[in-house]
């Protein structure tokens, strides 16, 4: 009877470490992205729906005060990231403060970065490396 008992509790014990989480939690992975993110990211590959695109020379770069700056067109006149822009980060996503603009973290680690977003009506895939001391390196991992 005790050896029942101690396994019923054993078993709900771990069941709730393991489903519980905190806001602390949600904080800690924000603050880790936003720790990846710090940096000069250079564009290797953009896809439009399911087609390639060439966008030669686009980057994208974040700062530790959480402000972003980018030559990527919203519009075909509009580049509204060239002056540094605030932004908060959510759920893997990237929100620009005061905008309805907004990337989806796709993947990040320390090299490489691929972001989803979309861009005059088009659903847009932007794989980006970053650069170390200077250059970026030659290959998403």
């Amino acid at each position: 009877m005790y050896k029942l008992l101690f396994l019923t509790l054993s078993c709900a014990l771990i069941i709730a470490c393991n489903t519980t989480t905190t806001d602390n939690d949600t904080t800690n992975n924000d603050t880790d992205l936003q720790s990846q993110l710090n940096g000069n990211w250079n564009l290797v590959k953009a896809s439009r729906g399911n087609n390639n695109v060439d966008l030669p020379g686009v980057y994208i770069t974040f700062t530790e005060d959480a402000t972003l700056e980018s030559n990527i067109q919203t519009s075909p006149t509009d580049k509204p990231f060239e002056t540094a822009v605030a932004y908060e980060i959510g759920d893997n996503q990237i929100n620009v403060t005061g905008t309805d603009h907004y990337f989806d973290i796709k993947s990040i680690n320390d090299t490489s970065l691929v972001l989803k977003t979309e861009l005059m009506n088009f659903d847009f895939t932007f794989e980006f490396l970053k650069e170390m001391d200077g250059s970026s390196t030659n290959e998403i991992q």
